[in-house]
């Protein structure tokens, strides 16, 4: 069945949901030529689609993101200047020389970090689930091409995949007082990504 809606939020932090306000307005099963062409594409390619969201599929950037093509990749410094939210650059990454964490606790299910310290269960303070608060990797690097530089903040799956380390081994490092943005230092070092900013 079909649902075309209007001002309707859409959230996949948690499990796929939508929220409504008094402007929302929601149409079932619409009779139009537009719902049938769709309609008919979803049932050719069901089991495909019911694959993508059973392995959660909506989350994963490198799933949901289209092949850049080169025409698309701005220089550094012509991102900066268009002031765009959002631009596909590459340059060499590096990590930040400050002394950083490289993780923070935070709720596993919508990822946001919380004060409370200790392993036991505690509520959430923005989504209010009942979780015990896990370490999620959170770097500052640094983007240069020839045209210029920039900082960036990489998390999550990503973060991990640019220094090559999860993130129960940063904490376990971090645990052993290891300077970290220098141990890792090398691992980002002249390493050519294209990434999202």
């Amino acid at each position: 069945m079909l649902l075309p809606a209007t001002a309707v939020a859409f959230d996949s932090r948690k499990d796929l949901s939508f929220s409504t306000s008094y402007c929302s307005a929601i149409t079932v099963a619409p009779f139009l030529q537009q719902a049938m062409h769709l309609d008919f594409w979803y049932h050719s390619h069901a089991l495909a689609i019911d694959k993508l969201i059973d392995n959660g599929s909506y989350t994963d950037p490198r799933v949901l993101l289209p092949h850049v093509a080169n025409n698309r990749i701005l220089r550094i410094s012509a991102a900066l200047q268009q002031r765009t939210t959002t631009a596909w650059i590459r340059g060499i990454i590096e990590i930040s020389f400050r002394p950083q964490k490289l993780f923070y606790m935070a709720c596993p299910q919508c990822h946001q970090p919380n004060s409370f310290a200790g392993t036991s269960i505690v509520q959430c303070e923005y989504c209010q689930a009942n979780i015990e608060l896990l370490p999620r990797a959170c770097i500052t690097i640094f983007i240069a091409d020839s045209s210029g530089s920039l900082a960036a903040t990489a998390m999550g799956t990503e973060a991990e995949n640019l220094i090559n380390y999860s993130t129960a081994e940063l904490h376990y490092l971090y645990e052993q007082k290891i300077d970290l943005a220098s141990y890792l230092m090398r691992t980002l070092q002249k390493k050519d990504k294209t990434v999202l900013r």
